[in-house]
């Protein structure tokens, strides 16, 4: 199922950049199996609720395969929440393990004393994102169902506490196939992504999507319009997809000529002004 996008391309095609570090289909499989060994290692088990708290990064995108790959649920945290939020979201999903990044920690102190039995990891003592030329560890098959819940992403909860939506194996496999048909996306695709990955337009349609399809993901850990434009153009970008928000501070920059050479912009989630048709 999920785990086995990463096995269906080439092995030295690129497969994401983050920060000028280039990843390959081969080394996010690998990756990603380190890290599914560690959660092994230290007690995680097939269904088991494993927390993200991070901004947009590769280390978030290892943890969704790895996770995915031992059969346990990955419950991405949107880092907008406070600690009551986070507390809230901790304990509705039951999370035997909580992934945060450094820079986070001290949000989760304020809350810590509510979660003495919780496992926590953080960046710098979770992930070494070094490649090595051993033998790859061997790690146990874990038979994935269409039916097995593969994560839980929760709403903002503008207008009242988050809810947990959940998301099988399935339903998020045919929405990559759906999408990367609709899209036409393909191996010569370089898709743009600073929308947040905890959410399903980041994950599944632009994170997943484009893996499933072969393509190259650019990714940001935010939203800055400078940076967006300037990627677009480093990389030659083809895809983007965002908020109207973010295409109306992009069409104001005094870089938004590279957005020219965008073959397709994706907006939605709002009303888009009419000063930007």
């Amino acid at each position: 199922m999920l785990s086995q996008i990463l096995r269906n391309h080439p092995a030295n095609q690129v497969a994401v950049v983050y920060q000028d570090q280039y990843k390959t289909y081969k080394d996010l499989d690998e990756l990603s199996n380190r890290v599914a060994l560690m959660l092994f290692d230290i007690g995680i088990k097939k269904s088991d609720k494993i927390a993200l708290f991070m901004h947009n990064s590769l280390e978030m995108v290892i943890c969704y395969f790895a996770i995915f790959k031992i059969g346990a649920t990955a419950v991405p945290i949107n880092v907008r929440f406070k600690s009551p939020e986070l507390a809230y979201v901790l304990k509705h999903v039951d999370a035997s393990l909580l992934i945060i990044e450094d820079a986070l920690f001290a949000l989760f102190k304020e809350i810590e004393f509510s979660f003495l039995n919780l496992k926590t990891g953080s960046f710098s003592t979770f992930f070494d994102l070094k490649l090595s030329n051993t033998i790859q560890p061997f790690l146990p098959i874990i038979k994935e169902k269409e039916t097995d819940l593969a994560c839980i992403l929760y709403t903002s909860g503008t207008t009242s506490r988050p809810k947990g939506v959940m998301h099988t194996h399935s339903s998020l496999l045919n929405t990559a196939i759906n999408q990367s048909l609709t899209l036409k996306l393909d191996s010569s695709s370089t898709v743009l992504i600073f929308l947040s990955i905890c959410h399903i337009a980041g994950f599944a349609g632009q994170i997943l999507t484009t893996l499933y399809a072969g393509g190259q993901i650019i990714l940001l850990s935010q939203f800055e319009p400078e940076d967006v434009l300037k990627a677009i153009k480093k990389y030659q970008v083809t895809q983007l997809m965002m908020l109207p928000v973010h295409i109306a501070q992009l069409m104001q920059h005094p870089l938004r000529d590279y957005l020219c050479a965008i073959k397709q912009c994706i907006v939605g989630g709002d009303k888009i002004p009419k000063s930007i048709h």
